[in-house]
């Protein structure tokens, strides 16, 4: 798989504004998180032909919420958890579709009360793209960070119409899950030169 990782190394050079994203630090402290640092909205990748195992990890929310996981090639949905299910439930998501090698998944969660959200950049024109926007980081609802070198950890943020979108918490932790089986690419820039995290 090193072939398709440094394929998608290349095209990220010659497109890397999707790879490139900010960190988001936890105005609660770090104690609901395993990740070291965490990105708003960062893309993943899967290059590994294994598994992808979906945990849940916690909720930190009054609203009731379910998260899908979703295949832009193909459309395949699938039903991971409700936000209210035990820590700890567990979904390899390989056993109901099949992901190609440097493809991705798109997760999705589906608060009660507003609109889905979605993982991944959420630029204009994108397959699956957030409706609603907010005032710190446009229409991206969701962080990720790597936990160790096979787990990426991921929170989303929901919010209640009634008290306005841009006036959310802002701290992600609606809902926590971890994943084993993708690669976190982000792409740091300084003046002299672009890295990206795998």
């Amino acid at each position: 798989m090193k072939f398709v990782r440094w394929a998608f190394l290349i095209a990220g050079l010659a497109g890397g504004a999707r790879c490139q994203t900010e960190i988001f630090t936890p105005s609660s402290g770090k104690a609901a998180w395993s990740a070291d640092t965490l990105y708003v909205s960062p893309d993943f990748r899967y290059f590994d032909g294994g598994p992808i195992t979906v945990t849940l990890k916690s909720a930190e929310t009054s609203q009731d919420g379910v998260l899908y996981a979703i295949n832009p090639a193909s459309g395949e949905t699938l039903r991971l958890f409700s936000n209210r299910d035990a820590p700890g439930s567990e979904i390899d998501v390989m056993k109901s579709m099949s992901l190609p090698a440097g493809g991705t998944l798109v997760f999705m969660y589906d608060p009660e009360n507003n609109g889905p959200i979605f993982t991944g950049p959420n630029l204009p024109g994108d397959k699956y793209f957030t409706e609603d926007s907010n005032d710190r980081y446009g229409h991206r609802w969701s962080v990720a960070g790597k936990v160790d070198k096979s787990t990426i950890e991921f929170g989303f943020e929901d919010f209640h119409p009634l008290f306005n979108s841009k006036k959310s918490d802002f701290d992600f932790d609606d809902i926590i899950f971890q994943v084993k089986g993708l690669s976190l690419v982000v792409m740091k820039t300084s003046a002299r030169k672009r890295s990206y995290i795998w």
